[in-house]
């Protein structure tokens, strides 16, 4: 009994942290996509009352991670912002990128690691 419940609680454990670990980075890869696009809008905010601003990534980073606007899971120190906002179309269209990247760091030691976590929003005015 023990040896058949050694072989089958192992892959039972393994199994379950796994699922634990997945589930993990799909929490905190769609914590990033919101927190990308809270983000974008932000800084379209930010640009519509003066367009002649460059956005800072780190007063974006701050302005999105405030109590206010809780990011479940992210550390603001951990996480990387890049802004690009490139100048207007021929008819006037301008746009806001934000790219975030996040580290995943995995929890069990028997996975192996999984790559960062990256997320995009752009938004238009």
């Amino acid at each position: 009994m023990a040896v058949e419940f050694g072989l089958v609680g192992l892959i039972f454990i393994t199994l379950l942290l796994g699922t634990v670990e997945l589930a993990r980075y799909q929490i905190l890869r769609q914590s990033l996509r919101s927190m990308a696009e809270e983000a974008a809008r932000t800084g379209l905010i930010i640009l519509q009352g003066n367009p002649c601003v460059t956005l800072d990534a780190t007063a974006l980073k701050t302005a999105v991670t405030t109590p206010n606007n809780p990011t479940p899971m992210l550390t603001p120190g951990n996480l990387m912002l890049t802004i690009a906002c490139p100048a207007a179309t021929s008819t006037g269209v301008r746009t806001v990128r934000v790219t975030a990247t996040y580290p995943f760091n995995v929890v069990a030691p028997i996975i192996p690691a999984l790559p960062a976590l990256t997320a995009s929003a752009s938004l238009f005015y």
